[in-house]
């Protein structure tokens, strides 16, 4: 099990599985939210992602469909 939070430290999260293969993007939406080059990503699915607190605080953003 991995443990993580956001940037606030306010939401807090589990992610009760093992990571997909971690890959790199570089397409315009990933380098503008994390303003750099690239951005690293793990899929996970939802049953195995859980918010543990502060989900009050968390807004959706779909920067591409499905995305």
């Amino acid at each position: 099990m991995l443990t993580g939070s956001g940037l606030c430290r306010t939401v807090r999260f589990e992610i009760r599985a093992e990571l997909g293969s971690i890959v790199y993007c570089y397409c315009e939406s990933c380098r503008k939210v994390q303003g750099t080059a690239f951005v690293a990503n793990a899929p996970v699915t939802e049953e195995d992602f859980v918010v543990t607190s502060g989900a009050e605080f968390i807004a959706e953003y779909e920067s591409s469909p499905g995305k």
